[in-house]
């Protein structure tokens, strides 16, 4: 019997069956012709930190098996550990008021983060794969640029009258920091959009460094978690809260959410 053809079957049915296990993170480690099914990767992202929270968009070029650098541009907001939010709805029913904004009492500045960053990813191996979870670690550096936006209040003033009431809606000064400070004085706060023409841009640098974790690493949609410490440190002292030591750095812990697709 002619044994060619199924010698030449088997080596069909072999060649098909590496082919299928060629994947994103390639085959054995100590092979040198590794294959790639895909080099490039997409996602979005949410990352809540201790006193933010973020959205983003991150481009990831595939450089090895164990290893991807990347680009990301992300949109933030940073609050001061010591904002408490107001409450007045107790105070409507008493101060029979039709109706009442909450409001951070003492918040001076809102301020918004635009940051851009270079960064890499390094995968620990095929031994830290565990049911298609890849686990490694993270970095990211690069310039930002903050954005401070007078936080606005509805305060209550006497007309001419001496007999009515209206509010008026301003920002801290020092013209007007005892009714600033003052929640009898306070209706609320005024609409986040009050003060946007008044921005005041501070350029910073900014960076990440911690644990990522990918799942499904050889599937074409990207899923993963990342989380570690963070940093933001601007070129002037940052006014967020009135009567505050101001600093111009920022230290939070954070974890991200990041879904989007391999090709």
């Amino acid at each position: 019997m002619n044994s060619k053809p199924v010698l030449i079957t088997i080596l069909l049915l072999t060649a098909c069956t590496l082919r299928a296990q060629f994947n994103l993170f390639g085959t054995d480690d100590n092979a040198n012709a590794r294959r790639f099914l895909y080099t490039e990767e997409w996602s979005v992202q949410l990352r809540m930190n201790t006193n933010g929270l973020n959205i983003g968009y991150s481009k990831n070029q595939i450089l090895r098996y164990y290893k991807t650098s990347y680009y990301r541009v992300e949109l933030g907001y940073l609050r001061d550990p010591k904002e408490f939010r107001q409450n007045l709805r107790s105070q409507t029913v008493l101060q029979t008021i039709t109706s009442i904004n909450g409001y951070i009492y003492g918040k001076q500045n809102s301020l918004l983060v635009l940051r851009g960053s270079l960064g890499g990813i390094h995968y620990f191996g095929e031994k830290a794969r565990r049911k298609g979870v890849a686990v490694g670690y993270h970095y990211e550096v690069g310039p930002s640029i903050g954005m401070l936006k007078p936080y606005y209040l509805e305060i209550k003033r006497i007309v001419e009258d001496g007999n009515s009431t209206r509010t008026f809606s301003e920002k801290y000064s020092d013209a007007n920091a005892d009714e600033f400070l003052d929640p009898n004085d306070i209706y609320g706060h005024s609409s986040f959009f009050k003060g946007i023409t008044e921005m005041k841009f501070v350029p910073g640098i900014q960076g990440k460094i911690g644990a990522h974790f990918s799942w499904g690493p050889e599937d074409q949609f990207v899923r993963f978690i990342e989380s570690g410490l963070m940093f933001d440190l601007f070129t002037q002292r940052m006014p967020i809260m009135v009567q505050d030591n101001y600093k111009p750095y920022f230290l939070n812990l954070y974890v991200s959410l990041q879904f989007g697709k391999r090709k």
